[in-house]
């Protein structure tokens, strides 16, 4: 496919929420660009059914970077990003080509050795040995991300040690400077923004062939998403990741969203889908759901057990 979108476009007046950081100082008090900014852009393109490689890569490989962190830091672990993220070969490389882009070495070892492992488990058993796995991370995790070559990486001076977390959010800075060095950015007027995107929704060629396909694939727990966050009067649906929750005596599987009115989380039980507030027990909004009740002969995709 050929590139038709050369620009990031961005808001004028966005709020600016700021990531996590680790006190670093990458721009001094002022930054020009935020990685949200960018993902939302990418994420935004996505939804109105472009291809990658379509869009400007740089918002490409921050979203890959920043669903990569997202998935290891709500998972405890890159088990989690193995399982959500299906571990599509060329979705893999994407992620090794942003890791690449902005000089994230340290990671990229990481990332590597452990695809390593997962490409030959699935070549030869069809299965992930995942407390092998584990050992296999905290040995890489301790070989290539040390306090002292990631402080290095990012200029930092201190003596304070870093815990696992910290470590996989240097991430972030590395991010931050990234996109702040980017120069294909323009922005427009807040009021504006979703009209823009909506006009370079017309560069497509194809658009409704790929609205309509899109549409025949979604899963069903995805449609049934759409009518609860619609019942609930929100907007601006973004799946994250997926979890467990106890929910009646069980542990189920849990689809994690951000809307305009924060974190949710949904379930699928008993031939109903529930939507709660974050992970509280406040039920927010609820609907019949015929399709999850094992006689339905419909599969889920939710991951495997």
């Amino acid at each position: 496919m050929a590139q038709l979108v050369r620009h990031i476009v961005l808001k004028w007046n966005n709020k600016d929420t700021w990531s996590r950081r680790l006190n670093i100082v990458v721009f001094g008090a002022r930054r020009v660009v935020s990685i949200d900014e960018v993902t939302s852009f990418a994420y935004g393109l996505s939804k109105r059914h472009f291809y990658d490689d379509e869009i400007p890569p740089e918002a490409v490989h921050v979203s890959r970077v920043s669903y990569l962190l997202g998935q290891v830091m709500n998972g405890g672990s890159l088990r989690q990003f193995v399982e959500n993220s299906g571990w599509v070969p060329h979705f893999n490389e994407g992620v090794r080509s942003a890791l690449t882009v902005i000089g994230a070495v340290e990671h990229l070892a990481v990332f590597d050795g452990a695809a390593a492992f997962v490409d030959e488990a699935y070549c030869d058993h069809g299965e992930i040995d995942f407390d092998r796995f584990r050992e296999l991370m905290d040995k890489l995790e301790d070989e290539h991300m040390s306090d002292a070559k990631l402080k290095s990486r990012l200029g930092v001076v201190d003596n304070k040690p870093w815990d696992w977390g910290e470590r996989w959010t240097a991430l972030v800075p590395l991010m931050e400077r990234y996109v702040n060095g980017l120069k294909n950015i323009r922005r427009v007027r807040y009021d504006r923004y979703e009209a823009e995107l909506d006009r370079l929704t017309r560069l497509i060629p194809n658009l409704e062939e790929r609205k309509a396909r899109h549409e025949e694939a979604r899963p069903w727990e995805h449609k049934r998403i759409d009518e609860l966050v619609a019942l609930a009067g929100q907007s601006e649906l973004w799946h994250t990741a997926f979890s467990l929750r106890q929910h009646e005596g069980q542990s189920v599987w849990t689809w994690n969203m951000r809307t305009d009115a924060g974190h949710h989380q949904v379930i699928f039980h008993d031939g109903e889908a529930i939507m709660f507030k974050g992970r509280s027990d406040e039920i927010v909004a609820r609907l019949p759901a015929p399709e999850q009740r094992p006689d339905s002969g419909v599969p889920s995709s939710a991951p495997a057990r």
